[in-house]
């Protein structure tokens, strides 16, 4: 489930916490993974930061649980220059790639 409701009680991210194992975040747009959240994620196993930075995540709480905290270092870094560089090419060329999915 991918989802940008992340904040307040009525949130699909608090909705939907009871049955996550795994829980990816990003660093400026974070989903601040508290003690009170991490103790209702029964099945969580994982909370991966896409960037730098875990101060979103309740540290002390992942490891009484014995949920992995990681971080995925130049994801973001890497997508930036992609941008530029397509920002680059449509200036230069003209030309603007089209989006694949």
């Amino acid at each position: 489930m991918v989802t940008s409701s992340k904040d307040g009680a009525d949130s699909v991210l608090d909705r939907e916490l009871h049955d996550a194992e795994i829980v990816i975040s990003q660093p400026f747009w974070p989903a601040y993974m508290t003690a009170e959240r991490i103790a209702k994620a029964k099945k969580l196993k994982m909370i991966v930061t896409a960037g730098i930075g875990s101060d979103h995540t309740d540290l002390q709480a992942a490891m009484d649980r014995g949920v992995t905290v990681a971080e995925v270092t130049y994801c973001k870094q890497q997508q930036r220059r992609r941008t530029c560089g397509d920002d680059d090419a449509g200036a230069v060329r003209n030309y603007i790639p089209p989006t694949t999915g």
